[in-house]
């Protein structure tokens, strides 16, 4: 078995019983899921994070990321220090790092699988805690955009 095919095991496993659409990656080995977050929870835009699941071109390593923030101009390096000061402790921002996606000029976590394998159990379990600990890091972006101009939140009201 793949590991692209141990990815789609994962995604049926956090799949929402009785959905219309059974959650896969693609042709492109892409998927995106929407998990709802209850309103007590968080204050997210629609109150769901936006997590893609995405295959390496190898089909070696898959990635997990959410966008964070739309960058209005080139981030001071008081920002980028900062980020990458917190990225180097696990705990600062739950284990997940963060970068500049070069499709689309957004900040986004993200967390790359390097193993060759990964059980349903594994992923779903993967899952849940990337997207708990992506509305961690939500909210200290929305934080930082008081502060800095050149960030624009996806989810403004987090912070």
């Amino acid at each position: 078995m793949s590991l692209r095919d141990d990815v789609d095991a994962g995604l049926a496993a956090i799949d929402a019983p009785g959905a219309s659409k059974r959650l896969a990656l693609n042709e492109r080995g892409t998927c995106e899921v929407t998990v709802p977050i209850p309103k007590q929870a968080a204050t997210l835009t629609d109150e769901r994070l936006m997590v893609y699941v995405r295959m390496s071109r190898t089909g070696r390593r898959f990635s997990l990321r959410t966008p964070l923030a739309k960058m209005r101009e080139t981030p001071d390096s008081e920002l980028l220090e900062n980020l990458l000061q917190r990225v180097y402790y696990p705990d600062q921002l739950s284990g997940l790092s963060v970068a500049m996606s070069p499709e689309d000029d957004a900040l986004v976590a993200y967390y790359h699988w390097i193993l060759d394998s990964i059980t349903p159990e594994q992923f779903k379990a993967l899952f849940t805690k990337f997207a708990t600990g992506s509305l961690i890091v939500v909210r200290e972006v929305a934080g930082m955009a008081r502060q800095q101009p050149a960030i624009e939140p996806v989810h403004p009201k987090a912070g």
